[in-house]
């Protein structure tokens, strides 16, 4: 299903954790941070941290599974 949606024009980014939501100025849901590696068990930025990137679509779907943190 994947190579489908991906002939159509989806991007998907499997294997890539999102660690905040992206709203626009109307609080509607823009996209996500993504990407972002590197934190201490604390939550502070270690001294290998990567920021992540900012995804922006029309539409944005988060897969999280039952224990999502954003959902």
């Amino acid at each position: 299903m994947a190579e489908q949606a991906e002939e159509l024009g989806v991007e998907i980014f499997p294997g890539m954790a999102c660690s905040e939501m992206v709203y626009g100025d109307g609080g509607e849901v823009k996209g996500v941070v993504a990407g972002e590696f590197g934190r201490n068990p604390d939550g502070t930025p270690g001294p290998n941290y990567e920021p992540g990137m900012e995804l922006h679509g029309k539409y944005v779907f988060l897969s999280e599974g039952v224990r999502g943190s954003l959902s």
